[in-house]
């Protein structure tokens, strides 16, 4: 079985490095996407192996692109040329479609019920299997992009003109998925320490069991048994759990004044994860007493009259993020279908 590697970031930049490390160690071979319309490169470090467009999937870009890397990744198994595969997805697209076509869970793809078909493609799941999602993370600038709210598209990074998410969510999608993290800017001493020291116990409130890699360690990451998980398959199941772990509603103004209160105990920023009708909130950063924090946080939660109440009333209520976050757009719900996920 090909073992695979998904390579996920914000950063263009880093993810290019990334992956140029990763095939420097010999039989490995990389795909990567790239260009307008999008083309699959396929490659080693010293050869393009191929390139081919990448057929569009009605207007959902990351089901085509989960789909083609999982046929090109059982392709490339099937020549049994090379001991291990590279995957380097576009900016910003997190790696859960593409695990769930190649380790394809009981329930369907992204948790969907197991007859549904949007972006699925037949491949063989003992030809190659995930090994391990790789985030790499720039240490000098995740404080500002998760305590701001910028857009994607504002960046040139949105899978679409209709992908309205922040980079804030982008970073918390990829981080809170991924089981290896790379934090760079840490090896070169180009952050300093104590920020460095910040940043770090930031990821880990966000994914406290990811293990953390470094730049010098990702050649024999890509070894067929180099990976320094403490399993040699990436467990989908606890990364899907991981990522819908936030799946409850907050009512909105007694969010608000725990939002509020919450920055005063400790260095925090609250950031909008997405713009559509329906919002997720970010409290992110060490904070001195996170006990009360939680606390504060429980106490937003419907009572059991307002959750009787139903939707009409909880929308009703008046959003007290609007000066700090701006005013939400009211997209139909169900965007995330044109974005990178």
């Amino acid at each position: 079985m090909l073992p695979v590697v998904i390579v996920t970031s914000v950063s263009p930049r880093l993810a290019a490095t990334a992956i140029e490390r990763l095939l420097s160690r010999t039989g490995t071979v990389g795909i990567s996407y790239a260009g307008h319309p999008l083309q699959r490169v396929t490659r080693t470090s010293s050869e393009v192996v191929e390139l081919r467009d990448v057929e569009p999937e009605g207007d959902c870009a990351a089901c085509a692109v989960a789909s083609d890397a999982a046929v090109a990744a059982t392709l490339l198994a099937d020549l049994g040329r090379w001991t291990g595969v590279v995957i380097c997805l576009p900016t910003a697209m997190a790696a859960g479609g593409l695990v769930a076509q190649l380790d394809p869970p009981d329930t369907g793809r992204l948790g969907l019920p197991a007859d549904s078909t949007i972006g699925q493609v037949p491949t063989d799941p003992s030809a190659a299997s995930v090994r391990s999602v790789l985030v790499v993370v720039d240490a000098a600038t995740v404080q500002y992009d998760l305590s701001g709210d910028e857009l994607l598209h504002e960046r040139g990074m949105a899978s679409s003109d209709r992908d309205r998410r922040s980079v804030a969510e982008a970073i918390v999608a990829q981080v809170e998925y991924a089981d290896t993290l790379l934090l760079s800017g840490i090896e070169d001493a180009r952050v300093p320490e104590p920020e460095t020291q910040l940043v770090q116990e930031l990821l880990a409130r966000l994914n406290p069991g990811a293990h953390s890699t470094t730049w010098s360690e990702l050649p024999e990451f890509a070894a067929p048994s180099g990976s320094p998980c403490s399993s040699s398959v990436f467990d989908g199941a606890a990364a899907r759990a991981r990522v819908e772990l936030l799946a409850r509603r907050h009512r909105a103004a007694r969010l608000g004044t725990a939002a509020d209160s919450a920055t005063r105990l400790g260095r925090a920023g609250l950031g909008r994860l997405g713009r559509g009708p329906l919002l997720r909130l970010a409290l992110t950063g060490t904070l001195s007493d996170s006990g009360r924090v939680r606390a504060l946080l429980d106490r937003c939660l419907l009572d059991d009259s307002e959750y009787a109440a139903g939707p009409v009333s909880w929308t009703a209520v008046e959003d007290p993020f609007v000066d700090a976050l701006g005013a939400a757009e009211t997209e139909p719900y169900g965007v995330a279908a044109q974005e990178w996920r």
